[in-house]
């Protein structure tokens, strides 16, 4: 697979939660998928950066993310999604309990209501 039809940012967002939720440097997580630190951090760029990573690279990233490479297909990603579904989200999350989701839920719900704000004091 290129990297034409595949969603770089998807890919960097994955990188970067794994990496946070182990409690690695750049250096480990490279060393556990088997890359350089150089070439993670590319990737952790996402569509921001100009590297174009090979079918090689890609496969040890999304394996060491425990996925298999069409989820970061360019199609995969919804193209709109709800308030809802973004809770849903958050209550399936480990080590979060319905209150824990429903406060972070109460926090993204305030700013998205400041942006929709925003963009109505513009137009």
């Amino acid at each position: 697979m290129s990297s034409t039809g595949f969603d770089r940012d998807l890919l960097a967002s994955f990188l970067r939660n794994k990496m946070n939720e182990e409690r690695i440097s750049l250096r480990k997580a490279a060393e556990l998928m088997g890359t350089s630190p150089a070439t993670l951090s590319r990737l952790m760029n996402g569509a921001a950066s100009d590297y174009v990573a090979d079918t090689s690279t890609l496969s040890a990233a999304a394996n060491w993310l425990k996925r298999p490479l069409s989820d970061f297909e360019i199609n995969k990603r919804p193209s709109e999604s709800s308030l809802a579904e973004v809770e849903m989200h958050l209550h399936a999350l480990p080590k979060i309990t319905q209150d824990d989701a429903r406060a972070m839920m109460a926090v993204i719900t305030a700013l998205y209501d400041e942006k929709l704000k925003r963009t109505a004091d513009k137009q």
